[in-house]
């Protein structure tokens, strides 16, 4: 249950700092609503729930591979399904498929990466 927990502590810092960096990048608090759309409708759409990713072109499974929804949702599958039902991970990875603590890592990298960028564009107005 821990583990739940955490995966959804990330995932939910990860598109805290998403909007953070937005808004200490853009101008004014509208410019950031009007953005957020654009940022957020790739992460819907690349995130593996609607397509899986191994499903995706070469092309495009790359961009999905910069989305943190991805990530997010991969690690969230990997939590539930892990120990329960593993064939089903094998059906929606493909075989050889990442654990659920690298999916985390790389959320919390993405995570690290947006702070620092929200620090930057807070820095950048002084």
């Amino acid at each position: 249950l821990a583990s739940h927990y955490a995966t959804l502590l990330v995932a939910s810092l990860t598109g805290t700092g998403i909007g953070l960096a937005l808004s200490a990048w853009l101008p004014t608090g509208e410019a950031a609503l009007a953005v957020l759309p654009l940022v957020l409708i790739p992460q819907v759409l690349l995130g593996g729930a609607i397509v899986r990713v191994v499903e995706m072109s070469k092309g495009i499974e790359a961009l999905a591979g910069v989305m943190p929804s991805r990530w997010g949702f991969e690690a969230a599958l990997h939590m539930e399904f892990e120990k329960g039902l593993p064939g089903l991970l094998t059906g929606y990875f493909g075989e050889g498929h990442a654990s659920a603590l690298s999916h985390l890592a790389v959320l919390v990298v993405f995570t690290m990466g947006l702070v620092a960028l929200t620090l930057a564009g807070i820095l950048r107005r002084r």
